[in-house]
């Protein structure tokens, strides 16, 4: 028997919620953004914000508004389209901005709003570019 012959193997289709978790998980890794932060960020607890971007938990249009905001961009730029064979297939990737990164999240290469550039460059380990 091979994987063709398994349609539960050789035919795995996104669903809307997991193509969206993908969209999320590309702007989290871009940002250096961990997952326990975007769960702060919306109130949920992190296995639940594991199991929503993992698509076993469905996205509210709130969450969607929130975490686009988050990252500079419009919910749009999140959501997924339908593909020619009918599948979702996650957004494009478009980096955006992370308003508010976490301590030892990564260091950003612009300081994020309101915090000045001298004070921002004291807190970056310049010693790992």
């Amino acid at each position: 028997m091979t994987i063709q012959d398994r349609p539960e193997i050789g035919e795995m289709r996104l669903t809307h919620d997991a193509a969206l978790g993908l969209a999320i998980n590309q702007q989290l890794y871009a940002t250096h953004t961990r997952h326990d932060s975007l769960a702060v960020l919306l109130n949920l607890s992190k296995s639940t914000i594991s199991r929503k971007l993992r698509g076993l938990v469905p996205w509210t249009a709130a969450e969607i508004s929130i975490i686009a905001d988050f990252f500079g961009l419009s919910g749009g730029d999140l959501m997924p389209s339908r593909g020619p064979d009918g599948e979702w297939v996650p957004a494009p990737f478009k980096p955006g901005y992370a308003k508010a990164p976490t301590a030892g999240a990564g260091a950003l290469s612009e300081p994020p709003e309101r915090i000045e550039l001298s004070t921002y460059s004291l807190r970056v380990n310049r010693s790992a570019d």
